[in-house]
């Protein structure tokens, strides 16, 4: 510990409470009608007026013994990583003695810690109110780097206060390095932090660990350790000096973040903890460029801003987290490069559709990127918590001339889940009536479950298998419906918080070959599932499970891994729960600049790689009405295909090519070979003859 007597030492309580009115006199223009702010004390004090009986205590822990015992897929593999004590006994040695007694803070924390053992950020308990939305927070955020192989800890943004944008502090501000916390040293708090959360991928824990020591959505994590509470003592060195301060800074309870703070349906796959996380991290004051062109401009915003962000070289510069001036690399400095941040795999709209409205987005922003950034693509997914599986196998395949082999998703292996899906096949061959409640049951447990229905046929299933077949969620004939559309190298961006989703478009991405994955971390944060909560169980699993789920008391909530995906391709069958994907390059972050600038350095390196890999290009025109078209290519031999059938093959290098009289063309599908090897695909069709590519003048390729 750092003696505190020693040391100049003040309390900020007042610019604390400053920052949380500036706060609430946004909470309009923030989206949030209902943000309240509580001092941490008080809102305990008001969680325990209206505690959770002892029966419905009875009956939470109830449903956490059968979804893990009768339907989570990972269990025995999680066994045998890191062998835990099974939710269900572990509740019944610490909780069930004492149920009567716990406080209603800790019964839930409790319940949060059963959840944790699993390490598996899909599955989660889902506190009821008040804790349901709430996030407890310091008027913070922390990054770090690695200075000779030592994690320093780096205040990277504050919170505003009615007169001043850097919260008003003299020394404690962006660029600060934090060196304890109370008496803990920095690395040791950050690992008690990471400690409570989901998850057992070792490169995304530290991660993790380092962002929720300044915020806990109370929904899904417990609370601030009780030497922590109701202030937080921290030890740091101030920007640009050497001396060392301490501060004390109370912990603040924010309501009314609602649906911000739920957990997803069973359509998607996503850490709800990352998520919540990342929709609290918007309230901070950030390091973002001035805007400087419209924002309705579609050629430099998307339609989707909460999902997409990006930008080219000697594009329009727009409001965003990194700027023009990284696009370069030093070797090549006339090459054009492109920028696509995804955020999330999902938007803010309605769960139908949603896929299409992102899979149609994509492909237009990567048309642009065709055109204004042919020399290479940084695709950043770091942070993103995962989303639509569909849309992230749809969107693959407009990166690469090959074929997407979408994931296999398995259920887990056991007699109650094949009694399911004995029971969905059995309803279904029945002629009894059926009530409009129990329709609506049977389809949607065939929607979600009928790909599994033949490995309950012949039970007992195979012996010694820990999980059914594996099936794919995405149709192979949608995955690849759209073809490529970005013809340029690609660079995927990932760190330890990409996650669920994003682990999946990150396992395919390095699946199917398409480039290379650079990142700070070793891996991506390991998600390999879907998840489904607890009221997709009562309504997903038939009319008759035959298992006793109950609807949860009050607003609590409950999700679970579902299905477990395995990977494809050259990494077939491997997984990803866990593992995560290793990254080609780890970039470490070296520089205190360099984290109060969103780590620009990575997007430089990742340009330098791009600048050195291979570039295989079509640009082509239209055919006019003699199926004649100017093209130029990049060497090698080139296939014609109108209307499915190969129409012509040629050496590139010629100026116009003709191909033979064809009744009814309607798509023209072109393919470039380099060493017998599908190098490049441009899709052409001649129904809308709206090009995708460059104009008829192309001489300019790369």
């Amino acid at each position: 510990m750092i003696p505190q007597a020693v040391l100049p030492f003040e309390d900020a309580s007042d610019l604390v409470r400053q920052s949380w009115d500036y706060l609430i006199s946004q909470r309009e223009a923030l989206g949030l009608p209902d943000l309240a702010i509580h001092p941490v004390a008080d809102f305990l004090l008001a969680a325990e007026q209206d505690p959770t009986s002892v029966e419905e205590r009875q009956e939470i822990l109830e449903q956490t013994s059968l979804m893990f015992e009768h339907l989570y897929p990972h269990m025995p593999f999680k066994k045998d990583i890191y062998h835990f004590p099974h939710p269900a006994e572990y509740l019944t040695e610490n909780v069930l003695p004492v149920l009567a007694d716990l406080t209603e803070s800790d019964f839930h924390d409790f319940v949060v810690a059963a959840f944790s053992l699993v390490r598996d950020a899909h599955s989660l308990y889902g506190k009821p109110s008040p804790f349901r939305g709430a996030v407890a927070f310091l008027p913070f955020q922390m990054r770090h780097y690695y200075d000779r192989d030592r994690a320093r800890y780096i205040v990277s943004r504050v919170l505003s206060t009615q007169n001043s944008a850097d919260f008003g502090h003299p020394f404690f501000g962006p660029g600060a390095e934090i060196l304890a916390w109370g008496a803990e040293p920095m690395e040791n708090h950050v690992r008690r932090a990471a400690s409570r959360l989901p998850g057992g991928n070792t490169s995304a824990i530290h991660t993790r660990g380092v962002i929720h020591c300044t915020v806990r959505p109370l929904t899904f994590v417990q609370l601030p350790f009780p030497d922590e509470m109701p202030s937080a003592v921290i030890y740091y060195t101030p920007a640009g000096r050497t001396e060392i301060r301490g501060i004390r800074m109370p912990w603040a309870v924010g309501t009314g973040f609602g649906a911000r703070m739920a957990l997803p349906s069973a359509a998607y796959s996503i850490s709800a903890v990352t998520a919540a996380s990342g929709h609290f991290g918007g309230l901070f004051q950030g390091q973002a460029q001035a805007p400087t062109h419209s924002e309705q401009d579609p050629n430099a915003v998307s339609t989707l801003p909460d999902v997409f962000e990006f930008m080219y070289t000697n594009g329009p510069r727009v409001q965003g987290h990194i700027y023009l001036s990284d696009l370069v690399c030093e070797s090549r400095p006339d090459a054009r490069f492109g920028y696509l941040r995804i955020k999330t795999f999902s938007d803010a709209q309605s769960a139908l559709g949603a896929a299409d409205r992102l899979v149609d987005e994509f492909q237009r922003i990567l048309t642009i990127m065709d055109q204004q950034a042919p020399d290479g693509l940084v695709i950043d997914i770091r942070g993103n918590p995962g989303g639509e599986v569909e849309a992230t196998e749809r969107m693959l395949q407009m990166l690469t001339p090959g074929t997407i082999t979408p994931q296999r998703f398995h259920l887990a292996n056991t007699p109650a889940l094949l009694r399911i899906l004995s029971g969905i096949q059995a309803a279904l061959d029945s002629k009894a009536p059926r009530s409009a409640a129990d329709d609506s049951k049977l389809t949607d447990a065939h929607v979600e479950l009928g790909a599994w229905l033949a490995d309950a046929a012949n039970v007992p299933f195979p012996a010694g298998e820990r999980l059914t077949s594996g099936q794919p969620l995405t149709d192979a004939r949608t995955a690849n419906n759209v073809g490529q559309i970005y013809q340029g190298p690609v660079m995927l961006m990932v760190d330890g918080l990409t996650y669920s989703a994003a682990d999946i478009f990150a396992a395919a991405f390095q699946d199917h070959g398409i480039g290379k994955i650079i990142g700070p971390d070793h891996t991506t944060g390991g998600g390999g599932a879907t998840v489904w909560n607890h009221d997709d169980l009562l309504q997903k699993l038939g009319p008759d499970p035959g298992i006793d789920l109950k609807k949860l008391p009050r607003d609590a909530s409950m999700s679970l891994a579902m299905r477990r995906s395995s990977r494809v391709e050259s990494f077939q069958g491997q997984p990803v729960e866990d593992v995560g994907v290793n990254v080609d390059i780890r970039f470490i972050p070296e520089s205190v600049d360099d984290v109060l600038q969103s780590y620009p350095s990575i997007i430089r390196r990742a340009c330098q790689e791009l600048a050195v890999m291979p570039s295989h290009r079509i640009d082509a025109g239209i055919p006019d009405a003699k199926l004649t078209l100017k093209l130029k290519s990049t060497p090698g031999t080139l296939k014609f295909y109108l209307n499915r059938t190969l129409a012509l093959t040629a050496p590139s290098g010629q100026a116009s090519y003709t191909l033979p009289p064809t009744p009814n063309p309607s798509h023209l599908r072109i393919e470039l070979y380099a060493s017998e090897k599908l190098v490049a695909v441009r899709n052409i069709s001649l129904e809308d003859p709206t090009p995708v590519t460059q104009d008829d003048d192309t001489d300019a390729i790369p």
